[in-house]
């Protein structure tokens, strides 16, 4: 009995490796970004599968739904390397006094969960992270997206049509309008 190994489930192994789960992060309905360049709100509009996210604050554009989605994926894919307690030292040291960016996320049950990002690692380029009322910081893989130096050209869409070119049969322009079957 005590030389064996605890039976975990595959759930609690899957929380000890990553940081969120793709089931998690598929449910988010409003994403916020704060960094030294300002606060964007962005929220998901599924009556547009072909761009459905929207900046909705600072101002109202169609988002670059690229940027999001290598987002959402980097927090899925990021995999916790190592854990350190949180005390005042170590959130000073690791620049989560004063988080480089905070990214906050609400799903569709209304559920807030919020990151505070702290320094790369220059070494491996890790990044330092807490999620607010979790008692430790992470050390994870470094995100595809920094977060600390987004600004709002980088968030916004920068295509003119949004439009699927696969699935287009038709389009006319008339006066600046533009429809399309």
């Amino acid at each position: 009995e005590i030389f064996q190994t605890p039976k975990n489930s595959p759930k609690d192994l899957i929380e000890n490796i990553q940081l969120f789960r793709k089931e998690e992060l598929q449910k988010l309905q409003t994403l916020i970004i704060s960094n030294k360049n300002g606060k964007f709100q962005f929220d998901k509009n599924t009556a547009l599968p072909a761009s459905p996210w929207m900046l909705t604050s600072p101002t109202q554009k169609l988002a670059n739904t690229k940027l999001i989605e290598k987002l959402i994926n980097s927090l899925s894919n990021s995999k916790i390397k190592q854990r350190f307690s949180f005390d005042s030292k170590n959130a000073e040291n690791y620049s989560l006094t004063t988080p480089l960016a905070t990214l906050e996320f609400f799903n569709d049950l209304n559920t807030k969960t919020r990151l505070h990002i702290g320094l790369q690692n220059s070494i491996d380029k890790s990044l330092f992270v807490k999620i607010e009322n979790h008692l430790e910081i992470y050390q994870v893989e470094s995100f595809d997206v920094d977060l600390s130096q987004v600004i709002l050209k980088d968030l916004i869409q920068n295509t003119v049509f949004t439009i699927d070119k696969t699935t287009l049969a038709s389009l006319q322009l008339c006066n600046g309008i533009v429809t399309g079957k």
